[in-house]
C-alpha cells in the first residue's frame, strides 16, 4: 500500500490533498468515517469544514475511482493504486517491461522483440493468467522463429509441461515446419493447416484472452517472405528473424478481454478446429 505520499494532488493547500492524505495515511488501507476525516483536518491543518464539503470531495474522488465507500468508511481504490504504481515504475524506468493487470485493455509496443518479452515476463509471473485453468492456446498464420536465450527456453519449457499448450497455425510451410520442429521440442502442441477466420492473432492464457494486432500488415508481409523460402538452415532462419524482431516498422498492440463468459467462449471454439 502508497503511505507517506505528500501533495499528490496539487495546490498542496487544496481540500482535496489534505483529504486523500488523510486516507492515504490510514495503516493497511482499514477506511477512515467522514468524521475522522474532519477530527484530522482541523488536528493537521488546521482546517474547519462542514461535513457537506467534506462529503462533496469524497464523491468526486469516488467517481474518479480513486477511493470507494465500503461499511460507512472511506478507503483507497485499491486497482487505483496498482494501476498508478505501475505507472510510477514505468515513469522510474522506462525500459522496464511492465506487468500486466486486469486494468490494462491494451498495450503497444515498437518491436516484436519488446511484445515478446512482455508476454514471456508476464506468463513467468502469472499475471497474464488471471487465475485461469493451465491453458495456453494460440490461433496464428505463421510462426517467426525466434530462438529464446536461456532463460525464455527455460519460461517455455516449463510452460509447455504445466500447462496445455496448443498453437494452431494456418499456413503449412517449409518455415512453420521447422519452427514446429523446434517447439515440440520444447514440448509444445502445434497443428499447421489450420485456416483462420480473423486477420490477427488469438490468444487465451488462463482466463485472459488476448488479439495481436501488427502495424503495417505483418502478416502478408511474413506470408509473402515465407512462400520465397524453400529450403533454408536454421541459421539462415534467425538471420531473417533477428531483423524482424527489432523492426519498428511493425509495432505491434495487444488488447485484453477478461470477461469469462467470451474466453470460455473462444477456448471452446480454437480446441474444436483442432479436433476437425
Amino acid at each position: 500500500m502508497m503511505q507517506n505520499i505528500q501533495n499528490i494532488f496539487p495546490p498542496k493547500k487544496s481540500l482535496k490533498n489534505y483529504i486523500i492524505n488523510i486516507i492515504l495515511e490510514k495503516q493497511n488501507n482499514q477506511g477512515i468515517e467522514i468524521k475522522q476525516i474532519k477530527n484530522q483536518l482541523s488536528k493537521n491543518y488546521q482546517l474547519s469544514r462542514t461535513y457537506q464539503g467534506i462529503h462533496k470531495i469524497l464523491v468526486q474522488l469516488k467517481e474518479e475511482d480513486i477511493i470507494q465507500y465500503e461499511d460507512h468508511k472511506w478507503k483507497l481504490n485499491e486497482h487505483w493504486v496498482e494501476s498508478i504504481t505501475t505507472k510510477f515504475g514505468q515513469w522510474n524506468n522506462t525500459e522496464e517491461i511492465p506487468t500486466y493487470n486486469k486494468q490494462i485493455k491494451s498495450i503497444s509496443f515498437e518491436t516484436m522483440g519488446k511484445a515478446f518479452e512482455f508476454i514471456l515476463k508476464n506468463i513467468e509471473s502469472g499475471t497474464l493468467k488471471n487465475s485461469g485453468e493451465n491453458i495456453f492456446i494460440t490461433h496464428v498464420k505463421n510462426l517467426a522463429f525466434f530462438i529464446p536465450n536461456k532463460k525464455e527456453k527455460e519460461i517455455l519449457k516449463q510452460l509447455a509441461k504445466n500447462t496445455k499448450c496448443y498453437i494452431l497455425v494456418e499456413n503449412n510451410n517449409f518455415i512453420n515446419r521447422l519452427c514446429t520442429k523446434y517447439l515440440k521440442s520444447l514440448g509444445w502442441n502445434i497443428y499447421l493447416g489450420i485456416p483462420r477466420s480473423t486477420p490477427h492473432t488469438i490468444t487465451i492464457y488462463g482466463n485472459t484472452l488476448y488479439n495481436t494486432y501488427a502495424k503495417n500488415d505483418l502478416t502478408s508481409y511474413m506470408t509473402s517472405k515465407y512462400k520465397k523460402i524453400k529450403n533454408i538452415s536454421s541459421k539462415e532462419a534467425l538471420k531473417l528473424f533477428d531483423i524482424l524482431k527489432e523492426d519498428k516498422q511493425f509495432t505491434i498492440t495487444f488488447t485484453f478481454e477478461t470477461d469469462e463468459n467470451i474466453v470460455e467462449l473462444t477456448k471452446k471454439y480454437l480446441l474444436k478446429l483442432i479436433q476437425q
